[in-house]
């Protein structure tokens, strides 16, 4: 998979995406212009998803965050069985957090594709919860950045999370992807 995210709020640049070699096009769940997006998208022969991210709801707790994205999901794309596929973002320290919303959103959701991306270097933070990873069956996406964009180098990152998960998909800074990248892009405005 090659996906990038689109910014929330925009329509999707088809030229400047297949010039990246993007195949999968990621919308904001929130965005009311999404479900429209994703129609598109699809009939163009994209492949589709839809992302959300923990602090759109701060106050809430994992399960409760997740809770909110399948009623959303159920909204954007009603009566879609498997698509589009859903990348949760949550890049805080919080392992039960973590544990509570990939349990829950097995049960709401227990055979859609899912991605959970998160900040680079957290591998150790979360080793207590493998099982959590592995029982919840999801991609985990460690961001290949820090900072300010800065690069993180990709290899580490999966060694490092090869150990507690099964299924590993780098997450890059899109006005840094490679010729041969795989994985998803952050974001659509960033691309060259």
């Amino acid at each position: 998979m090659r996906s990038v995210w689109v910014d929330e709020g925009n329509d999707a640049d088809y030229v400047t995406c297949k010039r990246n070699g993007c195949d999968t096009l990621s919308f904001a769940i929130r965005d009311p212009r999404t479900p429209n997006n994703l129609k598109t998208a699809k009939a163009q022969g994209w492949a589709t998803r839809v992302y959300a991210a923990w602090n759109w709801w701060p106050d809430l707790s994992g399960d409760e965050f997740v809770g909110a994205v399948s009623a959303l999901l159920t909204r954007v794309a009603p009566g879609t069985v498997g698509t589009p596929g859903v990348d949760l973002n949550y890049e805080g320290d919080n392992p039960a957090y973590v544990a509570a919303m990939l349990e829950r959103w097995r049960e709401l959701r227990p055979h859609r594709d899912t991605l959970w991306t998160m900040q680079s270097h957290k591998a150790a933070l979360y080793g207590g919860i493998a099982s959590v990873l592995s029982d919840a069956r999801i991609t985990v996406a460690p961001q290949c950045y820090s900072g300010a964009m800065v690069r993180v180098e990709s290899a580490a990152e999966y060694a490092a999370w090869r150990v507690i998960a099964s299924r590993i998909s780098p997450f890059y800074d899109a006005a840094q992807l490679g010729l041969w990248w795989e994985g998803t892009a952050f974001t659509q405005g960033r691309l060259p």
